[in-house]
């Protein structure tokens, strides 16, 4: 990393709870002006009204940010990683950014550095983690994941040793669930021979078991599991 941001877990993590605190006390504000105290706390009771929904909207929106998805994968990998540890994450800023800047959720987010082989490092008091982090744009089936992962990637990174490429691995439009097991093969059977990297894995969330999965491809098979209430808990600080 040419120009790395580092702060512990809590402090990464901090940055986005104040960063939703924020908007939600901004929309608070400016919804009090036009709403009785009584039709306000009708709406933080219910969950329901305008209010609740601008908030959901301006959350839904930063959650498909590409930068969020790096922001949230550095989370989760610090806890698969590092479980019950202190540990540090390290993200890499424009090179006219300067770390001693970054005050905000939304300081750090705006200068990720999109160039780079390093989206962000993860490290205790003995080991160090660097990770290239991926959305996977491909069309969801096991062919179209493996032609996409060695077209627009595994041909883009050419030497990556010393680093672990992470694939969000996204729902299919209609629905469906993903063909894991296929998806597995496809992966063992056309891109094995172009791995540079020292590990390939996926994050998804398993809705049938309620589960986050860090779903190691390279080079073993394996998965880790997070409860998805425990991580969200500890995603709010919370737990």
């Amino acid at each position: 990393m040419n120009n790395p941001y580092c702060a512990s877990f809590e402090e990464v993590r901090n940055l986005y709870i104040r960063h939703m605190e924020v908007t939600a006390r901004n929309n608070f504000i400016k919804w009090s002006k036009v709403l009785s105290r009584e039709e306000l706390e009708e709406q933080l009771d219910t969950q329901k009204g305008g209010l609740i929904d601008e908030t959901k909207k301006q959350i839904k929106a930063t959650t498909k940010e590409t930068e969020f998805v790096e922001f949230l994968a550095a989370l989760q990998l610090a806890d698969f990683y590092f479980p019950n540890e202190h540990k540090d994450i390290c993200f890499e800023l424009r090179r006219n950014t300067k770390p001693t800047d970054i005050k905000s959720f939304k300081d750090l987010t705006d200068n990720f550095e999109n160039y780079t082989h390093v989206d962000c490092k993860i490290k205790n008091s003995n080991t160090e983690v660097s990770f290239q982090i991926k959305r996977d744009y491909s069309d969801h089936t096991p062919c179209g994941f493996a032609l996409w992962l060695n077209e627009k990637v595994f041909k883009k990174y050419s030497e990556m040793s010393g680093t672990t490429l992470v694939i969000f691995l996204g729902i299919p439009t209609d629905g469906s669930p993903v063909e894991l097991d296929k998806l597995y093969e496809e992966f063992t059977k056309k891109c094995l021979s172009h791995i540079s990297f020292d590990k390939v894995s996926l994050i998804y969330n398993d809705n049938t078991t309620g589960h986050i999965v860090l779903h190691e491809l390279f080079p073993e098979h394996k998965r880790l599991m997070i409860e998805t209430d425990l991580a969200m808990a500890r995603m709010r600080g919370q737990a």
